[in-house]
């Protein structure tokens, strides 16, 4: 089949569709005046051109009785949180229209391999629309496995309140990226009815349909199993922290231990008894051998035992 994609709305596409020509239109951030022409051209619902007019909508799937039209997500890659992409899609057997504000790598790749290559028929494009926004989801999600890793390892090596916040933020995106790709699964695995009624549809289609769906699943699988990831860092956090502070203890412990002895002479001595001071320390030979000296055998003795008991 012949690709007649455009970028834009052109009178050549109000010819291709009265010559019963296939034709994808992919329009990137809209104006008000384009979206009241992508209205009149392809007869949108209204319901559907009030969406386009403001996006944040949730994945979804609708019927509007000569097309299908929809909201579908994919994802981009980022230093931070990966960015969430919304697609508006309207399919017919005639034609397929999609709408974006953001720029979309992965979608203007697939128009490229359209253009060069030839158009499928309508089923097989909008399953290839599918399928490239839900493969998007799998770089992000290495990005967050390996911010994950980071996390574990630093961890190790030092817990520190930055780390909570790390996990924190994560925890966050992995909540928005569920948000997103539990509707999308749901719209393959429920929507059994609707996906039927997509143009050129066959059973021999339904496959590759199916195959969005388990890829859908597989998406969900990795965000639940990154949250008990995050899970087990809080928990190795905690862990880590604990032990710090039961070492600390142990220190403190160990070191309140070895003075006890010492308190306890040195405030003896001080009591100034004249049988134990002015008659046993005469000197400095006395002072040092009876006062420094006891002081300093009876700390080596406490930190021989505590070796002996593996304390120290």
């Amino acid at each position: 089949m012949a690709a007649h994609v455009f970028t834009e709305l052109v009178p050549e596409v109000d010819r291709l569709i009265a010559a019963g020509e296939f034709v994808w239109v992919e329009i990137h951030d809209p104006d008000d005046t384009q979206v009241d022409r992508l209205a009149e051209v392809f007869s949108l619902h209204p319901l559907s051109v009030v969406d386009l007019r403001q996006f944040g909508q949730r994945s979804r799937l609708e019927h509007f009785g000569d097309h299908l039209g929809g909201v579908f997500y994919g994802a981009e890659p980022d230093t931070g949180a990966p960015q969430m992409r919304e697609v508006h899609f309207f399919a017919s057997p005639h034609w397929l229209v999609t709408v974006h504000r953001d720029p979309i790598p992965p979608l203007h790749e697939l128009r490229d391999r359209v253009m060069q290559r030839g158009m499928p028929d309508p089923a097989m494009l909008l399953y290839k629309l599918f399928e490239t926004l839900t493969e998007s989801f799998f770089p992000a999600l290495d990005r967050i496995d390996d911010a994950i890793d980071d996390v574990e390892a630093d961890i190790l090596e030092g817990a520190d309140q930055m780390q909570v916040e790390r996990i924190i933020r994560l925890r966050r995106v992995l909540v928005d990226l569920r948000r997103v790709i539990s509707p999308q699964r749901d719209m393959f695995t429920t929507g059994g009815d609707l996906l039927a009624e997509i143009p050129g549809s066959t059973p021999n289609r339904d496959e590759y349909f199916r195959d969005v769906r388990d890829h859908l699943i597989r998406v969900s699988e990795v965000i639940d199993a990154q949250r008990d990831l995050l899970a087990g860092a809080m928990d190795l956090y905690l862990s880590t922290v604990s032990f710090r502070q039961g070492e600390i203890n142990k220190q403190l412990t160990l070191i309140a231990t070895i003075f006890l002895p010492l308190t306890f002479i040195t405030g003896f001595f001080g009591q100034n008894f004249g049988f134990m001071v002015a008659d046993l320390i005469r000197g400095p030979a006395s002072f040092w051998v009876f006062g420094v000296g006891s002081l300093v055998v009876s700390g080596l003795a406490l930190l021989v035992w505590f070796r002996r008991q593996g304390w120290a």
